[in-house]
């Protein structure tokens, strides 16, 4: 679960749906955690730090971990912003709260699905966040720890490109 308390507090259950995450993977999900730090240049060059959880069944999740996904799938995306100018993340009862110091989006969920007989077919997710400025990287790597109870990431990489290409691969 992840978004601005305030909607988890006032916000009706349909409208909640659209402001935040608010998903369990199926048992047969495996996670995945990479730890990123890039630059942004919106408003100058500056460092910023994210989190991308990926969850999907483990044949599938080191694909979509590796910034690739298959030829057949689409990705739909939902934003996760705030008006708190904060936002949590719970897993499994462990939670802590961020203090952004602004308003706006500061998350991303990524649906990974194909259409099979036209019906929907999620594949897996992938729920990303940027980290308050005042987050270091090794404050991150610590507090995901905790979250995730040990799940090491993946990957935690420091100075990337800030825009990247999802690859596609075949099943």
């Amino acid at each position: 679960m992840a978004g601005d308390p305030y909607y988890f507090e006032t916000e009706p259950p349909e409208r909640l749906k659209k402001l935040v995450v608010d998903y369990i993977p199926p048992r047969s999900y495996e996670a995945r955690l990479v730890l990123s730090q890039y630059e942004m240049h919106d408003f100058g060059v500056y460092q910023t730090n994210a989190v991308q959880i990926y969850l999907a069944p483990g044949k599938d999740v080191d694909v979509y971990a590796a910034e690739k996904m298959y030829a057949d799938q689409r990705i739909e995306q939902k934003e996760i912003g705030v008006d708190t100018a904060r936002y949590i993340m719970e897993i499994d009862d462990r939670w802590k709260e961020f203090h952004t110091g602004a308003d706006g989006c500061w998350g991303n969920t990524f649906t990974y699905f194909h259409t099979r007989n036209g019906r929907k077919q999620v594949d897996g997710k992938m729920i990303m966040f940027t980290m308050p400025e005042e987050v270091s990287f090794e404050e991150m790597k610590r507090i995901m720890d905790t979250l995730f109870a040990g799940l090491q990431p993946v990957r935690s990489c420091e100075k990337q490109k800030s825009v990247r290409k999802q690859h596609q691969q075949e099943r």
